[in-house]
C-alpha cells in the first residue's frame, strides 16, 4: 500500500492520446493513477514514463465490454492505493457509417464501450465514493452528441446517452458529495 494521503484517479482509455494528457495531468497535480486500457503496451509505456521518479501509475489492462473488469479496475484502484477519489471514464470508440451501413455488431459494440462500461465503472465507484466522503466523476461526451454530425448514429446516441446518464447521476449523488459532469471533446 502507498501513502494514503495521496488522491488516487482511475482513467479509462488511458493508452490512448487524450488517456495519456489526462494521466499525465494528474500525476503533475500530485495524484495516484490507476489507468485502464485494452492496450497493454501502451499501458507499459504510459507507466515507464510516468514512473520515473516514483510509483504513480499503477495499469490495469482488459476489455470494457466486460462487466468484470470495469468492476475490477475500481476495486484495483482501492487495493492499490486504498482509495478512489476521481474516476475519468474516457474510453470510447467512434463507429462510422449511416444506419444502413451500421451492423448490429457496431451498435453493441459502440454501446457496450461507451455507455455501458460507463455504467458499470461509475456505478462502483459511487458506490465507494459514498461511503467515503465523496469524489468526483467525469464521463467524457461529445459535441456530436450535443449537436449530431452526419454518418455516425450509433457514436452520436452513445455520446448523447453519456450525457444524459451524467446528469442523472450528478443530480442523484450531490447530496453525497460526489460531483458527476460530462466532459465534451470532439
Amino acid at each position: 500500500m502507498t501513502g494514503i494521503e495521496k488522491k488516487t484517479a482511475v482513467i479509462t482509455g488511458a493508452a490512448g492520446g487524450i488517456g495519456q494528457a489526462i494521466s499525465k495531468q494528474f500525476v503533475a497535480n500530485g495524484f495516484h493513477v490507476i489507468a485502464g486500457d485494452a492496450d497493454q503496451a501502451g499501458l507499459d509505456q504510459l507507466e515507464a514514463e510516468l514512473n520515473r521518479i516514483g510509483q504513480n501509475v499503477w495499469s490495469k489492462a482488459g476489455d470494457l465490454r466486460n462487466k468484470a473488469y470495469c468492476e475490477d479496475l475500481i476495486d484495483y484502484s482501492i487495493q492499490i492505493t486504498g482509495r478512489l477519489d476521481v474516476l475519468v471514464n474516457n474510453a470510447g470508440i467512434i463507429t462510422r457509417g449511416n444506419i444502413l451501413e451500421t451492423t448490429d455488431e457496431d451498435w453493441e459494440r459502440t454501446f457496450d464501450i461507451n455507455l455501458t462500461s460507463i455504467f458499470y465503472t461509475c456505478r462502483r465507484a459511487i458506490g465507494h465514493m459514498k461511503g467515503h466522503g465523496g469524489g468526483a466523476i467525469v464521463n467524457i461526451a461529445s459535441c456530436w452528441g450535443l449537436y449530431p454530425g452526419p454518418g455516425h448514429p450509433a457514436y452520436c446516441t452513445s455520446k448523447a446517452a453519456v450525457a444524459a446518464f451524467s446528469k442523472c447521476l450528478g443530480r442523484d449523488h450531490a447530496g453525497d458529495r460526489i460531483r458527476v459532469n460530462a466532459g465534451v471533446s470532439k
